[in-house]
Parts: structure tokens; C-alpha cells; sequence
């Protein structure tokens, strides 16, 4: 369970310990998708925390080794609000269900 900014993240995804563990993680709900589905047609994050570089590589990584052939990414203009809280937040979930 990680409880991470998106900048952590940016900041972990230079140690190959948490890249290892994000890989087990991704590989386990891949395939359990696809024991449940069949197949799976595209990749997407939540809150874009497939973004980062070096997490973005090892998510294509994954997707070319299992077939999935779409990975969104964002394309959103940024906007601001006078409640910077009611868009935004500071972390991000990658948790182990």
C-alpha cells in the first residue's frame, strides 16, 4: 500500500525496489483482469499516476508484453479555481486490493 504524492512517485520511481514492487502490483491486476475478463483493451490510472517517466516505461513495458495495445494519457488544458481543493489533491493510491 502507497500513499504517495504524485511528486514521490516521481521521486520513487528512481529506486529500482520500488519499480520491482510496482511491477509485481501491475503484472497481478493485469492478470487478474484478464483471469476475470478475458482480455483488456486498454491501460488507464487513476488520477494519471501512470505518468511519471520511468513508471510510463515499465506501464508500456507491460502492456506490449500482454497485448494491450491503448494506454490513456492525459490531454486536459489546466485550470485553476478560487477551491484549488475541490480539483486537486496531494496524493495519489497505488494500493494492493
Amino acid at each position: 500500500f502507497y500513499y504517495l504524492s504524485y511528486i514521490s512517485i516521481i521521486i520513487y520511481s528512481f529506486k529500482r525496489s520500488f519499480i520491482e514492487q510496482l511491477e509485481l502490483e501491475l503484472r497481478e491486476q493485469i492478470e487478474r483482469i484478464i483471469n476475470d475478463v478475458g482480455h483488456i483493451d486498454h491501460i488507464n490510472s487513476h488520477q494519471h499516476c501512470n505518468t511519471p517517466p520511468r513508471v510510463f516505461d515499465l506501464t508500456c513495458k507491460l502492456a506490449k508484453e500482454y497485448g494491450i495495445k491503448y494506454i490513456r494519457v492525459p490531454n486536459e488544458k489546466v485550470g485553476f479555481s478560487k477551491v484549488i481543493g475541490k480539483f486537486f489533491t496531494k496524493r495519489f493510491f497505488i494500493s494492493k486490493t
